[in-house]
């Protein structure tokens, strides 16, 4: 039987809606009905869908607009896909735009997050959606987000959760037998708020309650800076810490006990995932797309949005009291085990990608 042929788009830089296109094309490439290909907005940071799964990957670099859509138009044509996947904002709506020039049967949209639109690119997503088979959310917050914005195409949206290699990150190191500390694991964007638990670990310093905090991840400069002059105006240097992008993050999942995410909306947080499968303590913000993950008080914590007071009070308790919070980790644990595996969310893009096909074949 013929394979077909798909082309997942996606931002090249690294972003979590970069992992998870490139973990959904490595398990078409593991199967029997579909070749993928990768096709990147700017330069693939991680080349390892090439090298380690002999995926056929473009980098297609054009800066403006209209260079980017001519470029990646010929690179589809090249192709000759079947499906088109374009993940996150704003690269499904190039690559929506490209696909409809290339004449492509398929067209899918996956919704990562729940950022605002900007005015323009909600009116070319708008009629875009109309040549749309399916838009695929990564959450039930994403799916009623874009239902605010394109309520008319409701029948054309889907939940399908984010899964991931959860045996990379599980650990089963009892709390009371790692390091107190806290790791934070975001790029530097408006999305994330670094700024609150910075306060944060100000309140702990002047409780003389502080721990380690370890900020993971690159991203804006703007917003690194911001960062990176409250820690100095606030006398932080010898606590938080700025480590960068790092390949080793299990590791440093399995040696910590706390992770948090402040920020201000999510689509499905692999952050929290992964900190919940590692065996961590997690405490994020009560947030879009972050409360399909925590339950309060069962598989983590959920604090208001920039409330540093709280955030502190409750990273203090975990610090003080590890071992009160054993239950809590192993409850996170299966939670993760039982619904986020890599191979099911796999599996249900591919049924997805099966039904539209299906669908085309029918009408021909």
């Amino acid at each position: 039987m013929k394979k077909q042929k798909i082309i997942h788009f996606v931002y090249g830089g690294g972003s979590g809606a970069t992992l998870k296109a490139e973990e959904i094309a490595i398990g078409n490439k593991q199967g029997n009905f579909f070749e993928p290909y990768m096709v990147y907005h700017g330069q693939a940071k991680n080349k390892q869908t090439k090298s380690d799964y002999g995926i056929p990957f473009w980098e297609v670099e054009a800066q403006r607009k209209m260079e980017l859509i001519k470029e990646l138009t010929k690179v589809i044509k090249e192709i000759n896909p079947d499906i088109v996947i374009s993940h996150g904002y704003k690269e499904h709506i190039f690559g929506r735009i490209a696909s409809l020039r290339a004449k492509v049967p398929i067209i899918i949209q996956v919704e990562h997050n729940s950022q605002p639109y900007a005015i323009l690119y909600y009116l070319l997503s708008f009629v875009l959606s109309f040549f749309t088979n399916r838009i695929i959310c990564v959450s039930h917050a994403v799916k009623e987000h874009l239902l605010n914005l394109f309520f008319f195409n409701k029948h054309k949206m889907h939940v399908i959760y984010n899964g991931f290699y959860i045996d990379r990150f599980f650990n089963e190191t009892p709390l009371t037998s790692r390091l107190p500390g806290v790791l934070m694991i975001a790029r530097f964007s408006s999305q994330k708020d670094h700024i609150t638990l910075i306060k944060a670990a100000k309140i702990m310093k002047d409780k003389k309650k502080s721990c380690p905090i370890y900020f993971i991840g690159d991203g804006s400069r703007k917003h690194f800076d911001k960062s990176q002059k409250l820690v100095e105006k606030l006398g932080l240097e010898d606590t938080v810490h700025f480590l960068g992008r790092r390949e080793d993050v299990p590791e440093l999942l399995a040696k910590y006990q706390i992770s948090v995410l402040s920020t201000h909306y999510e689509g499905l947080s692999g952050v929290i995932m992964e900190a919940m499968a590692a065996g961590n303590v997690v405490i994020a913000t009560n947030a879009p797309g972050v409360t399909e993950l925590i339950t309060h008080e069962k598989t983590g914590f959920l604090v208001p949005p920039k409330s540093p007071e709280i955030l502190a009070d409750r990273i203090i308790s975990v610090l003080e009291h590890p071992e009160k919070y054993t239950q809590i980790v192993e409850s996170a644990q299966k939670y993760i085990l039982e619904n986020f595996n890599v191979d099911i969310m796999v599996k249900n893009y591919e049924q997805v990608f099966r039904e539209e096909y299906s669908k085309y074949i029918n009408k021909k």
